[in-house]
C-alpha cells in the first residue's frame, strides 16, 4: 500500500513538472507570435510576370518601355506572383486595365481576379487568353494583398504593352510647316501674345481614329491647353493645321507642343516640339 502511494505521488509530481514546462514553452511561443488583434505587420508581394519595371527609376527612366513585358492579341498572358505574411494571408486581387484610350470608340481588355489565401506563404500562377479584337497599346497591371488581420501590402503596379494581331504598325505624325524648330535646339522662344502655329499631317496604313494637339508643361506634363481634338476620323490621312496664341499671365518656363495620333486598333504615336516662354 505504501509502495503504491509512493508510485502514485511520483507520477503526479512528474506530470506537474512536465505540465509546467510545457505551459512555459507554450507561453514563450505565444510571446513570439502576437495574437491576431496585435498583428500590424503588412504582407509582401513579389511579382514575376508581367515583369515589374519601375519607370520612375532615374537609371531606366528613358528606356523603361523597352524592358516591360510585351504580348500579342489572340495569345495568352501568364501571371506569376507570390505572397508572404508573418502569420496568415487573407486574400489578393489583381486587375488589368487599358492605360491610354484616346478615342470614344473603346475596346480595351479588362481582367479582374480575386483569391482567398490561407497560408503564410503562397504562390499564384495563371494564364489568361487575350481576345484577338481588343485594343493595342499600354496596359496597367495592379495587384493588392492583405493578411487575415486586414493589414494591406503596398500596392504593386506595372505596365505591359499589347500588340494587335491585326495591325501592329504605328501611325505617323509629321510637321511640315511650323513656327517651331522641330530639332529642339533651344531656339523656340516666345513672348506673351506671340502666335505658335503648326501644320502637317497624321497618317496610318489602315485607318486613323483620333488626332489631338496639346500644350503641356515640360516638367510635370500638365496639360495647359487642348488646341484641337478630332475623334472618330476613320480615314488614312488627316491634316494638322492649328495655332495657339500665348495668353496673358502665362508663366515663364519650358513647354511642349505634342500631337498624338491613334489608329483603329489603338496603336499610338506622337511628335513633340519644345519651346520656352520668356
Amino acid at each position: 500500500m505504501f509502495l503504491s502511494r509512493v508510485i502514485f505521488f511520483s507520477f503526479l509530481l512528474v506530470f506537474l513538472l512536465s505540465s509546467g514546462c510545457f505551459n512555459k514553452k507554450k507561453d514563450q511561443q505565444e510571446s513570439i507570435i502576437a495574437p491576431a488583434s496585435e498583428d500590424t505587420a503588412a504582407p509582401s508581394i513579389s511579382l514575376g510576370l508581367p515583369v515589374f519595371v519601375n519607370e520612375n527609376d532615374p537609371v531606366i527612366r528613358d528606356y523603361w518601355w523597352t524592358l516591360i513585358s510585351k504580348y500579342v492579341t489572340d495569345d495568352t498572358i501568364e501571371v506569376q506572383a507570390s505572397f508572404v505574411d508573418e502569420r496568415k494571408l487573407g486574400k489578393f486581387d489583381f486587375t488589368i486595365r487599358p492605360l491610354l484610350q484616346l478615342s470614344k470608340i473603346k475596346n480595351g481588355w479588362e481582367v479582374d481576379d480575386s483569391r482567398v489565401l490561407y497560408k503564410r506563404i503562397q504562390g499564384y500562377t495563371n494564364k489568361f487568353y487575350i481576345p484577338i479584337g481588343i485594343d493595342a497599346g499600354y496596359y496597367l497591371f495592379t495587384i493588392t494583398c492583405e493578411d487575415s488581420a486586414g493589414n494591406k501590402a503596398p500596392i504593386v503596379k506595372t505596365k505591359f504593352y499589347m500588340k494587335s494581331a491585326y495591325d501592329d504598325t504605328l501611325p505617323v505624325v509629321r510637321y511640315l510647316n511650323t513656327s517651331l524648330d522641330t530639332n529642339n535646339y533651344g531656339l523656340n522662344k516666345y513672348n506673351i501674345g506671340d502666335t505658335l502655329y503648326v501644320r502637317g499631317f497624321a497618317s496610318d496604313s489602315k485607318l486613323l481614329r483620333y488626332v489631338d494637339t496639346r500644350i503641356m508643361r515640360k516638367t510635370s506634363l500638365q496639360v495647359i491647353n487642348n488646341i484641337v481634338k478630332r475623334d472618330s476620323i476613320l480615314t488614312t490621312n488627316h491634316p494638322i493645321d492649328t495655332f495657339w496664341i500665348v495668353p496673358a499671365g502665362m508663366p515663364v518656363g519650358t513647354y511642349l507642343l505634342r500631337t498624338r495620333a491613334v489608329d483603329y486598333y489603338n496603336n499610338t504615336d506622337s511628335m513633340t516640339s519644345e519651346f520656352s516662354i520668356q
